[in-house]
């Protein structure tokens, strides 16, 4: 998850994500109340998912030790922009770029809800998955072994 306020990008690596409403389409995530990324994220508005491969580990590695840049750009992890700003990370899986339709405290985190303004999908690959302090993946009956 990414989200940028002027020229400062923070991202993090995130479990608690779901889709929420398809019409409006909408999402949702939650982060803990005191941390950067919320703080960011209530003034910026804007926020991006980036649902990544199996073969991105090391982009999740590398996000879930994130810290605020003022360089525009993450240290090893390419981005790009679609809609609202917020940086979403070459080659996902999928990916919604969203902004902030309300937010909703929750003992000590804060469930931020987002309108999805665009979606980029790449239909290939298997998804990563962190369970159990460890990665892997999940495969789906009609995929080949």
């Amino acid at each position: 998850m990414t989200t940028r306020l002027g020229n400062t990008v923070h991202g993090a690596t995130v479990s608690a994500f779901a889709t929420l409403s398809l019409e409006p389409m909408q999402v949702l995530v939650s982060l803990g109340r005191g941390g950067r990324l919320a703080a960011m994220l209530r003034d910026s508005g804007i926020f991006a998912v980036s649902i990544l491969s199996a073969e991105q580990e090391l982009v999740s590695r590398a996000l879930a030790v994130s810290r605020p840049t003022s360089e525009d750009v993450f240290p090893d992890v390419a981005t790009h922009i679609l809609a609202t700003g917020a940086p979403v990370v070459d080659a996902a899986l999928a990916c919604f770029d969203c902004s902030v339709a309300n937010t909703f405290d929750s003992g000590d985190h804060t469930i931020f809800t987002g309108n999805v303004e665009a979606v980029y999908t790449d239909h290939g690959g298997l998804p990563l998955v962190y369970f159990n302090g460890s990665y892997g993946t999940v495969r789906f009956s009609d995929q080949p072994t």
